[in-house]
Protein backbone atom coordinates (compact mmCIF):
# COMPACT_ATOMS: atom_id res chain seq x y z
CA UNK A 1 0.00 0.00 0.00
CA UNK A 2 1.55 3.37 -1.73
CA UNK A 3 2.16 6.02 1.60
CA UNK A 4 2.26 9.63 1.40
CA UNK A 5 4.60 11.75 4.62
CA UNK A 6 2.46 14.90 6.23
CA UNK A 7 2.99 16.70 8.42
CA UNK A 8 1.70 17.15 11.76
CA UNK A 9 2.28 19.21 15.01
CA UNK A 10 1.68 17.84 18.13
CA UNK A 11 -1.65 20.15 20.13
CA UNK A 12 -0.06 19.64 23.56
CA UNK A 13 3.95 20.11 23.24
CA UNK A 14 3.75 21.80 19.36
CA UNK A 15 6.38 19.26 18.44
CA UNK A 16 6.17 19.05 14.52
CA UNK A 17 7.15 15.91 12.14
CA UNK A 18 6.15 14.00 9.39
CA UNK A 19 4.32 10.66 9.66
CA UNK A 20 3.61 8.25 6.99
CA UNK A 21 -0.47 7.84 6.03
CA UNK A 22 -1.93 5.34 4.02
CA UNK A 23 -3.12 7.39 0.65
CA UNK A 24 -5.69 4.73 -0.39
CA UNK A 25 -7.45 5.04 3.30
CA UNK A 26 -7.14 8.75 3.02
CA UNK A 27 -8.98 8.73 -0.62
CA UNK A 28 -11.57 6.13 0.35
CA UNK A 29 -13.50 8.65 2.38
CA UNK A 30 -16.29 10.42 0.60
CA UNK A 31 -16.13 13.56 3.29
CA UNK A 32 -14.79 14.69 6.63
CA UNK A 33 -11.62 13.47 7.98
CA UNK A 34 -9.69 10.22 8.50
CA UNK A 35 -8.30 9.77 11.84
CA UNK A 36 -4.63 8.86 11.57
CA UNK A 37 -3.15 7.51 15.66
CA UNK A 38 0.04 9.02 16.27
CA UNK A 39 1.67 7.19 18.90
CA UNK A 40 3.68 8.23 21.69
CA UNK A 41 7.45 8.30 20.10
CA UNK A 42 6.92 9.17 17.06
CA UNK A 43 6.40 12.43 17.02
CA UNK A 44 7.02 13.19 20.84
CA UNK A 45 5.64 11.40 24.36
CA UNK A 46 2.09 12.09 23.40
CA UNK A 47 0.14 10.71 21.33
CA UNK A 48 -2.81 11.76 19.72
CA UNK A 49 -5.13 11.48 16.57
CA UNK A 50 -4.59 14.10 13.71
CA UNK A 51 -7.75 14.57 11.61
CA UNK A 52 -6.31 14.44 7.77
CA UNK A 53 -8.79 15.53 4.76
CA UNK A 54 -8.89 13.96 1.25
CA UNK A 55 -6.42 16.88 0.36
CA UNK A 56 -4.00 15.25 3.23
CA UNK A 57 -4.48 18.02 5.37
CA UNK A 58 -4.82 17.93 8.72
CA UNK A 59 -7.98 19.81 9.43
CA UNK A 60 -7.97 19.31 13.50
CA UNK A 61 -6.50 17.26 15.89
CA UNK A 62 -7.48 15.39 19.41
CA UNK A 63 -6.00 14.70 22.62
CA UNK A 64 -5.96 11.48 24.16
CA UNK A 65 -6.43 11.47 27.31
CA UNK A 66 -5.26 9.27 29.92
CA UNK A 67 -7.70 6.44 29.81
CA UNK A 68 -8.90 3.59 31.70
CA UNK A 69 -9.83 1.14 29.18
CA UNK A 70 -6.97 1.94 27.26
CA UNK A 71 -4.66 1.04 30.11
CA UNK A 72 -6.51 -2.09 30.75
CA UNK A 73 -6.57 -3.17 26.75
CA UNK A 74 -2.43 -2.33 27.21
CA UNK A 75 -1.63 -5.67 28.53
CA UNK A 76 -4.65 -7.69 27.58
CA UNK A 77 -2.50 -9.97 25.88
CA UNK A 78 -0.07 -9.94 28.74
CA UNK A 79 -3.08 -11.46 31.18
CA UNK A 80 -4.54 -13.80 28.58
CA UNK A 81 -0.80 -15.65 28.66
CA UNK A 82 -0.96 -15.60 32.29
CA UNK A 83 -4.74 -16.97 32.32
CA UNK A 84 -3.45 -19.99 30.35
CA UNK A 85 -1.07 -20.66 32.96
CA UNK A 86 -3.37 -20.76 35.53
CA UNK A 87 -3.12 -24.03 36.68
CA UNK A 88 0.33 -23.23 37.11
CA UNK A 89 0.07 -20.91 40.38
CA UNK A 90 -0.69 -22.14 43.94
CA UNK A 91 -3.55 -20.29 44.65
CA UNK A 92 -4.60 -22.44 47.85
CA UNK A 93 -5.67 -19.93 50.54
CA UNK A 94 -2.26 -20.65 52.53
CA UNK A 95 -0.06 -19.51 49.60
CA UNK A 96 -2.36 -15.94 48.56
CA UNK A 97 -1.82 -15.30 52.05
CA UNK A 98 1.91 -14.44 51.77
CA UNK A 99 0.83 -12.17 48.74
CA UNK A 100 -2.70 -10.52 50.50
CA UNK A 101 -4.78 -10.51 54.31
CA UNK A 102 -7.50 -12.46 54.35
CA UNK A 103 -9.55 -9.58 54.61
CA UNK A 104 -8.87 -7.97 51.52
CA UNK A 105 -8.78 -10.89 49.64
CA UNK A 106 -12.56 -10.89 50.90
CA UNK A 107 -12.53 -7.52 50.00
CA UNK A 108 -11.78 -8.21 46.01
CA UNK A 109 -14.28 -11.01 46.02
CA UNK A 110 -16.82 -8.80 46.85
CA UNK A 111 -15.73 -5.97 44.48
CA UNK A 112 -16.21 -8.30 41.77
CA UNK A 113 -19.62 -9.68 42.75
CA UNK A 114 -21.21 -6.22 42.82
CA UNK A 115 -18.89 -4.98 39.91
CA UNK A 116 -16.10 -2.79 41.38
CA UNK A 117 -13.62 -3.15 38.83
CA UNK A 118 -9.99 -3.49 40.10
CA UNK A 119 -7.09 -1.32 39.93
CA UNK A 120 -4.06 -3.42 40.43
CA UNK A 121 -0.45 -1.54 41.35
CA UNK A 122 1.87 -3.82 40.26
CA UNK A 123 4.73 -3.10 38.26
CA UNK A 124 6.15 -6.43 37.61
CA UNK A 125 3.33 -8.65 35.90
CA UNK A 126 5.91 -11.87 35.50
CA UNK A 127 5.82 -11.98 39.14
CA UNK A 128 4.48 -14.43 41.52
CA UNK A 129 2.79 -12.52 44.12
CA UNK A 130 1.00 -10.61 40.72
CA UNK A 131 0.50 -14.71 39.68
CA UNK A 132 -1.20 -16.15 42.04
CA UNK A 133 -3.82 -13.36 43.63
CA UNK A 134 -4.97 -12.13 39.58
CA UNK A 135 -5.20 -16.21 38.78
CA UNK A 136 -7.49 -16.65 41.90
CA UNK A 137 -9.71 -14.06 41.73
CA UNK A 138 -10.03 -15.04 37.87
CA UNK A 139 -10.86 -18.82 39.01
CA UNK A 140 -14.12 -17.18 41.49
CA UNK A 141 -15.03 -14.79 38.74
CA UNK A 142 -13.52 -15.11 35.03
CA UNK A 143 -15.05 -11.39 33.87
CA UNK A 144 -12.70 -10.01 36.30
CA UNK A 145 -9.45 -9.85 33.89
CA UNK A 146 -11.89 -7.77 30.96
CA UNK A 147 -12.52 -5.44 33.88
CA UNK A 148 -9.27 -5.34 35.61
CA UNK A 149 -6.54 -2.34 35.56
CA UNK A 150 -2.72 -2.37 35.74
CA UNK A 151 -0.84 0.22 37.03
CA UNK A 152 2.80 1.08 38.03
CA UNK A 153 3.34 3.13 40.98
CA UNK A 154 4.69 6.44 39.13
CA UNK A 155 1.36 5.49 36.78
CA UNK A 156 -1.03 5.42 39.24
CA UNK A 157 0.51 8.51 41.69
CA UNK A 158 0.07 10.62 38.11
CA UNK A 159 -3.46 9.34 37.32
CA UNK A 160 -4.97 9.91 41.10
CA UNK A 161 -3.45 13.28 41.51
CA UNK A 162 -5.27 13.91 37.45
CA UNK A 163 -8.17 12.54 37.55
CA UNK A 164 -8.96 10.84 40.71
CA UNK A 165 -12.61 10.84 40.39
CA UNK A 166 -12.31 8.26 38.02
CA UNK A 167 -11.16 6.18 40.49
CA UNK A 168 -14.21 6.25 42.79
CA UNK A 169 -15.65 3.31 42.27
CA UNK A 170 -12.49 1.12 41.59
CA UNK A 171 -11.13 -1.45 44.51
CA UNK A 172 -7.43 -0.66 44.50
CA UNK A 173 -4.60 -3.35 45.71
CA UNK A 174 -1.24 -2.29 45.90
CA UNK A 175 0.47 -5.53 45.10
CA UNK A 176 4.21 -5.36 45.80
CA UNK A 177 3.14 -3.90 49.53
CA UNK A 178 0.18 -5.71 50.26
CA UNK A 179 -1.91 -2.69 51.01
CA UNK A 180 -5.55 -2.23 50.15
CA UNK A 181 -5.18 1.79 49.27
CA UNK A 182 -9.33 2.61 47.94
CA UNK A 183 -12.45 -0.15 49.22
CA UNK A 184 -15.35 1.75 47.42
CA UNK A 185 -17.22 -0.21 50.66
CA UNK A 186 -16.83 -0.94 54.06
CA UNK A 187 -15.18 -4.02 54.81
CA UNK A 188 -18.71 -5.20 56.84
CA UNK A 189 -20.28 -5.42 53.95
CA UNK A 190 -17.70 -7.91 52.72
CA UNK A 191 -18.28 -10.34 55.60
CA UNK A 192 -20.47 -13.16 54.17
CA UNK A 193 -17.90 -13.84 51.77
CA UNK A 194 -15.97 -14.63 54.87
CA UNK A 195 -18.45 -18.45 54.33
CA UNK A 196 -16.37 -18.74 50.68
CA UNK A 197 -13.05 -18.33 52.68
CA UNK A 198 -14.51 -20.80 54.91
CA UNK A 199 -15.12 -23.61 52.74
CA UNK A 200 -11.38 -23.20 51.23
CA UNK A 201 -10.11 -23.04 54.69
CA UNK A 202 -11.48 -26.41 55.37
CA UNK A 203 -9.54 -28.53 53.17
CA UNK A 204 -7.04 -26.49 51.01
CA UNK A 205 -7.11 -28.57 47.91
CA UNK A 206 -7.65 -27.63 44.30
CA UNK A 207 -11.36 -29.55 44.88
CA UNK A 208 -12.06 -27.16 47.95
CA UNK A 209 -11.70 -23.97 45.51
CA UNK A 210 -14.04 -26.22 42.84
CA UNK A 211 -16.95 -26.45 45.50
CA UNK A 212 -16.29 -22.52 46.75
CA UNK A 213 -16.12 -21.34 42.61
CA UNK A 214 -19.43 -23.21 42.52
CA UNK A 215 -20.90 -21.53 45.53
CA UNK A 216 -20.22 -18.45 43.97
CA UNK A 217 -21.87 -19.31 40.52
CA UNK A 218 -25.01 -19.79 42.18
CA UNK A 219 -24.75 -16.75 44.13
CA UNK A 220 -24.84 -15.00 41.16
CA UNK A 221 -28.14 -16.48 39.57
CA UNK A 222 -29.41 -16.09 42.72
CA UNK A 223 -28.72 -12.86 42.55
CA UNK A 224 -29.85 -12.41 39.27
CA UNK A 225 -33.22 -13.55 40.10
CA UNK A 226 -33.60 -11.70 43.26
CA UNK A 227 -33.24 -8.58 41.32
CA UNK A 228 -35.95 -9.42 38.85
CA UNK A 229 -38.58 -9.38 41.86
CA UNK A 230 -40.83 -7.19 42.46
CA UNK A 231 -40.51 -7.56 45.93
CA UNK A 232 -37.73 -7.38 48.69
CA UNK A 233 -39.60 -8.86 51.84
CA UNK A 234 -36.81 -11.24 53.14
CA UNK A 235 -39.55 -13.62 53.65
CA UNK A 236 -41.40 -13.70 51.00
CA UNK A 237 -38.08 -13.94 48.98
CA UNK A 238 -36.68 -16.69 51.39
CA UNK A 239 -40.28 -18.46 50.47
CA UNK A 240 -39.80 -18.38 46.74
CA UNK A 241 -36.11 -19.47 46.39
CA UNK A 242 -36.33 -22.29 48.62
CA UNK A 243 -39.25 -24.00 47.55
CA UNK A 244 -37.44 -23.51 44.05
CA UNK A 245 -33.62 -24.52 45.20
CA UNK A 246 -34.33 -26.68 48.81
CA UNK A 247 -30.79 -28.64 47.79
CA UNK A 248 -29.37 -24.53 48.28
CA UNK A 249 -31.63 -23.80 51.71
CA UNK A 250 -28.57 -21.95 53.22
CA UNK A 251 -27.89 -19.62 51.05
CA UNK A 252 -31.25 -17.77 51.26
CA UNK A 253 -30.65 -16.29 54.82
CA UNK A 254 -31.44 -12.97 55.30
CA UNK A 255 -27.04 -12.42 55.51
CA UNK A 256 -27.31 -13.35 52.01
CA UNK A 257 -30.39 -11.65 50.77
CA UNK A 258 -28.49 -8.78 52.21
CA UNK A 259 -25.69 -9.52 50.26
CA UNK A 260 -27.46 -10.35 47.04
CA UNK A 261 -29.34 -6.72 47.37
CA UNK A 262 -26.28 -4.85 48.10
CA UNK A 263 -25.02 -5.49 44.43
CA UNK A 264 -27.76 -3.66 43.14
CA UNK A 265 -28.25 -1.00 45.14
CA UNK A 266 -24.25 -0.31 45.48
CA UNK A 267 -23.92 0.08 41.62
CA UNK A 268 -26.77 0.40 39.75
CA UNK A 269 -28.55 3.82 39.59
CA UNK A 270 -31.85 3.38 37.48
CA UNK A 271 -32.75 7.12 38.18
CA UNK A 272 -29.62 8.27 36.46
CA UNK A 273 -29.84 5.88 33.45
CA UNK A 274 -33.43 7.21 33.47
CA UNK A 275 -33.13 10.29 33.54
CA UNK A 276 -30.63 10.23 30.24
CA UNK A 277 -32.77 8.10 27.70
CA UNK A 278 -35.66 10.53 28.29
CA UNK A 279 -32.77 13.18 27.40
CA UNK A 280 -32.48 11.14 23.97
CA UNK A 281 -36.02 10.63 23.10
CA UNK A 282 -37.07 14.01 23.67
CA UNK A 283 -34.29 15.49 21.55
CA UNK A 284 -34.74 12.98 18.81
CA UNK A 285 -38.04 14.49 17.98
CA UNK A 286 -36.79 17.93 17.15
CA UNK A 287 -33.42 16.37 16.04
CA UNK A 288 -31.66 18.66 13.29
CA UNK A 289 -28.75 18.15 11.33
CA UNK A 290 -25.44 19.97 11.92
CA UNK A 291 -22.16 21.36 9.89
CA UNK A 292 -19.14 22.19 10.37
CA UNK A 293 -18.19 25.71 9.48
CA UNK A 294 -14.66 24.88 7.59
CA UNK A 295 -13.70 28.17 8.28
CA UNK A 296 -12.91 27.71 12.10
CA UNK A 297 -9.51 27.21 12.58
CA UNK A 298 -8.13 23.46 13.53
CA UNK A 299 -7.61 24.22 17.17
CA UNK A 300 -10.78 25.55 17.84
CA UNK A 301 -12.40 22.59 19.38
CA UNK A 302 -9.28 21.96 21.39
CA UNK A 303 -9.53 25.63 22.76
CA UNK A 304 -13.32 24.98 24.65
CA UNK A 305 -13.62 25.38 28.02
CA UNK A 306 -15.08 22.36 29.27
CA UNK A 307 -14.68 18.74 28.26
CA UNK A 308 -18.39 18.55 26.48
CA UNK A 309 -18.18 21.27 24.47
CA UNK A 310 -14.92 20.01 23.02
CA UNK A 311 -15.79 16.71 22.08
CA UNK A 312 -19.41 18.02 20.52
CA UNK A 313 -17.34 20.19 18.10
CA UNK A 314 -14.82 17.49 17.75
CA UNK A 315 -17.67 14.87 16.76
CA UNK A 316 -19.53 17.41 14.14
CA UNK A 317 -15.78 18.53 12.50
CA UNK A 318 -14.96 14.60 11.81
CA UNK A 319 -18.75 13.63 10.86
CA UNK A 320 -19.29 17.01 8.43
CA UNK A 321 -23.12 16.63 8.75
CA UNK A 322 -24.30 15.12 12.05
CA UNK A 323 -27.99 14.59 13.79
CA UNK A 324 -28.03 15.04 17.60
CA UNK A 325 -28.45 11.32 17.74
CA UNK A 326 -25.29 10.82 16.12
CA UNK A 327 -23.51 13.18 18.57
CA UNK A 328 -24.94 11.72 21.55
CA UNK A 329 -24.42 7.94 20.58
CA UNK A 330 -20.78 9.52 19.58
CA UNK A 331 -20.63 11.20 23.26
CA UNK A 332 -21.47 7.61 25.17
CA UNK A 333 -19.16 5.71 23.29
CA UNK A 334 -16.54 8.79 24.15
CA UNK A 335 -17.54 8.41 27.59
CA UNK A 336 -17.38 4.50 28.03
CA UNK A 337 -14.27 4.49 26.49
CA UNK A 338 -12.27 7.28 28.59
CA UNK A 339 -14.24 6.85 31.32
CA UNK A 340 -15.84 10.30 31.25
CA UNK A 341 -18.87 11.51 32.34
CA UNK A 342 -20.82 14.08 30.17
CA UNK A 343 -24.39 15.82 31.34
CA UNK A 344 -26.74 15.39 28.17
CA UNK A 345 -28.75 17.78 28.94
CA UNK A 346 -26.28 20.36 28.05
CA UNK A 347 -26.42 19.44 24.61
CA UNK A 348 -28.73 21.61 22.96
CA UNK A 349 -27.67 24.99 24.65
CA UNK A 350 -23.98 23.75 23.35
CA UNK A 351 -24.92 23.16 20.02
CA UNK A 352 -26.74 26.95 20.01
CA UNK A 353 -24.31 28.40 21.51
CA UNK A 354 -21.77 27.02 18.58
CA UNK A 355 -24.26 28.00 15.97
CA UNK A 356 -24.22 31.86 17.37
CA UNK A 357 -20.53 31.86 17.50
CA UNK A 358 -20.61 30.75 13.69
CA UNK A 359 -18.41 27.25 14.44
CA UNK A 360 -21.31 25.20 13.02
CA UNK A 361 -25.11 25.53 10.92
CA UNK A 362 -27.62 24.11 11.73
CA UNK A 363 -30.32 22.75 9.35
Amino acid sequence: MSEKRILVVCPVCSKSGRVPVPTEVIAKKDSGATSVYIPREMICQHEFYAYVDKNFKVRDYLVLEYSLKAEALKIKSKLNFLLKKQDTFNFSLKNLSNFITERDFRSLLFSCFVGSSILFIEDDLDSERFGVLFNALAWFFPHMPDTCVIMSPPNYLEFNDKQPDNLKTYSIFNVLYKISVQKPFGDSLSETFEEILNSIRENDSKLSFIYAKNKVDYLLKFTEEIEGMDTKDHKHIQKIMKKKYPEHESMFSSRWIDTMHQRKELWIEPETEESKEVVKKVELAKDHLYFYNSAIHVRTAENQDTDLKKHILQIIRSETVVSIAGIINDLEKRAYERTLEFDYNLVPEILDGFKDKGFITIT
